[in-house]
């Protein structure tokens, strides 16, 4: 059987004039009406149609495909760069970090002990090659040996360490990270830090404020590593007695810390420091309660025995005795002298603070023999382990001569102030001129009680010419002055010698 050959009729032209226009529609690029245009048989003609635009349309959308593709590509470049960047700035953070465990484990007591061990050991040495017997040997060993006590070697050290270590530090910096600006920054922090454990104030404000001026121009000024600095800067203005100009420091590292949480550690220590600047202000009603509520934060944060914590126990302690609230003082200089003591050990910069506090605490309360024995066991310790003109050392001697003169050894008191006089004179400046008058007047009363009124008198005018312009925080300082003059006045009237 033969397979039929007609199509379905609905398909079939119904005359030769629709298939005419058929074919005319199909040479004039139009869809035939045999059968329904297909989508790409309708593009190619579309195209056909309209080159110009068909053109003009596909080169702007190869174009975005470029663009794409492009920006795809510039994205994997960025990505890359940004993982070089990420481990660059690791590699650079490990640098800051090496660079402070080894500039932070520099002491100049360590080093004056090491020092003072080689030299001798080297002596005995020299002394084995000449021809000596053995006790001949020994003597002059034990004279080299008393001759170089005389040579306070932590002064010795300390230059000797700001010579060879701290300003060659500088001055790499400065020549081989000068393009890499945050993380000079980072190093002058760390040097600038034992330039002020060794009390070199200046030169570590120089560093700090060159620190600060790079990380606000490059992180900001809400940055935790710049709102570190602008306290840094703070304190050290305060250390120098600048208390105005410490201030406005103060409050912005407070502020930016306080965005961290009331109980963050660092939103307590600038809570604490404001409380140290207040007092130092004597604005002492208001210091309190920065204290109390540094300490209450630090005791639940870090513990009773951090460092901090003792740090503001101790601070808390030294502002009621200068409100005059001995007994209430007490338990806080116990606990930061016994706690400093065991933990840190006796040379401690901090047990030597508080060591000082407990004996102008215990001067205050009357306790003369217990006061001048922990003077003098603290101005031991402190002569060796931060050096003669120190300003911790320089504070021992002028409270152990204020000691003397109240317990009427006044050639001694005498003796031992003078020889600081000058270096007092010179370490204090700005608002911490009151330590002078301090000095100044127990130099007084003193010189009052050897009979030499007119030296006494001048001593004690210059202190109450000091006070009068920085009283400092405690208000019995001037008090004392005050009775001082007043008994000398009633001597002099009296006609007594």
């Amino acid at each position: 059987v033969m397979k039929s050959l007609e199509k379905d009729r609905a398909r079939r032209y119904q005359s030769a004039n629709a298939f005419a226009e058929d074919i005319e529609r199909y040479l004039s690029g139009l869809p035939v009406v045999a059968a329904p245009p297909s989508i790409a048989y309708r593009i190619s003609n579309f195209v056909a149609r309209n080159k110009l635009m068909v053109g003009a349309a596909s080169l702007l959308a190869l174009s975005l495909v470029g663009g794409v593709v492009g920006f795809a590509w510039q994205a994997r470049i960025a990505q890359a760069q940004a993982r070089i960047a990420e481990q660059r700035t690791a590699e650079l953070a490990q640098v800051a970090k090496f660079q402070a465990e080894m500039l932070g484990r520099v002491s100049a007591l360590e080093a004056g002990k090491l020092l003072s061990a080689d030299v001798q050991r080297r002596h005995r040495q020299a002394l084995g090659g000449l021809a000596l017997d053995q006790e001949l040997q020994q003597q002059r060993a034990a004279g080299f040996a008393q001759e170089w006590g005389l040579v306070n070697a932590t002064d010795s050290a300390r230059q000797l360490i700001i010579a060879t270590v701290l300003q060659p530090a500088v001055a790499v910096i400065d020549s081989d990270f000068a393009n890499q600006p945050v993380l000079a920054a980072s190093l002058r922090e760390v040097v600038a830090e034992r330039y002020r454990a060794m009390e070199l104030f200046d030169q570590a404000l120089q560093l700090q404020q060159q620190a600060l001026a790079v990380r606000l121009q490059e992180l900001g000024d809400g940055h935790p590593a710049t709102l570190r600095t602008t306290a840094a800067v703070g304190v050290l203005h305060r250390d120098l007695g600048r208390l105005d100009e410490a201030e406005p420091y103060y409050r912005r590292a407070l502020e930016g810390y306080q965005q961290l949480g009331a109980d963050h550690p660092d939103t307590l220590l600038a809570t604490g420091n404001m409380g140290a600047l207040l007092r130092s202000q004597g604005k002492l009603a208001e210091a309190e309660s920065y204290y109390r509520r540094a300490l209450a934060g630090f005791r639940k944060v870090l513990g009773n025995d951090h460092e901090t914590t003792l740090t503001v126990v101790n601070n808390l302690g030294l502002l009621l005795r200068n409100q005059g609230r001995l007994d209430e003082a007490l338990p806080y200089y116990v606990e930061a002298l016994t706690r400093n003591r065991e933990l840190f050990g006796p040379e401690d910069r901090d047990t030597l603070v508080s060591m000082h506090n407990m004996s102008r605490l215990l001067q205050a309360k009357g306790e003369l023999e217990r006061a001048r024995d922990l003077s003098e066991q603290g101005l031991r310790v402190s002569r060796r382990a931060l050096g003669s003109l120190s300003v911790q050392t320089l504070t021992f001697a002028a409270t152990l001569g204020s000691l003397q003169v109240d317990m009427a050894e006044y050639d001694e008191a005498i003796a031992l102030m003078t020889s600081i006089e000058a270096a007092t004179r010179e370490s204090y400046t700005g608002s911490n001129r009151f330590r002078i008058a301090r000095l100044l007047n127990s130099l007084g009363r003193a010189y009052a009680g050897v009979g030499q009124v007119e030296t006494a008198g001048r001593y004690l005018s210059e202190a109450r010419s000091i006070f009068a312009r920085t009283p400092g925080p405690n208000p019995a300082d001037a008090q004392r002055n005050a009775r001082a003059l007043a008994e000398l006045g009633e001597r002099s009237s009296g006609g007594s010698p």
